[in-house]
């Protein structure tokens, strides 16, 4: 809420004190799922899920395989400059491949588009003889 009377401006705290408490009670409320999620999934107690959970920025997941001993390292293994060559020879070929086929999708789509127009053009011009003639039979038979 402002006051512009005599260039002031006056803002109302109270309604920022309580939108910051309101988030602190969702924050609040989400962590207890995360520990109780936890407590759930474990044999571990309230107390040790809360403090494993602030070791792991309340990452449930990775207080959960941690407990059941998974470990998730992604280790890529060096490759040789032989392998390097040929999974960049397959990934050209597949790139190459893929745009082929894409290229001769589309150009058969725009072949049935074409025929498709040529076939209505056809028909319209069909019809628009079939009123000439009409036309004519018509005027035909009226000057006799």
């Amino acid at each position: 809420m402002e006051d512009i009377s005599n260039n002031r401006i006056v803002t109302d705290t109270s309604m920022n004190v309580m939108l910051q408490f309101q988030r602190q009670q969702k924050i609040n409320n989400l962590k207890l799922e995360m520990i109780n999620m936890v407590c759930r999934q474990s044999t571990l107690d309230y107390k040790e899920a809360e403090r494993q959970l602030q070791e792991c920025n309340y990452s449930y997941m990775t207080v959960l395989n941690n407990y059941y001993g998974i470990s998730i390292n992604k280790e890529d293994k060096p490759k040789t400059a032989n392998q390097e060559v040929f999974s960049q020879i397959r990934d050209l070929m597949d790139t190459g491949s893929s745009n082929y086929r894409k290229q001769q999708e589309l150009n058969e789509m725009r072949e049935k588009m074409q025929a498709k127009m040529q076939a209505k053009m056809e028909m319209q011009k069909q019809k628009t003889d079939a009123n000439n003639d009409m036309e004519k039979t018509e005027v035909d038979t009226s000057t006799k």
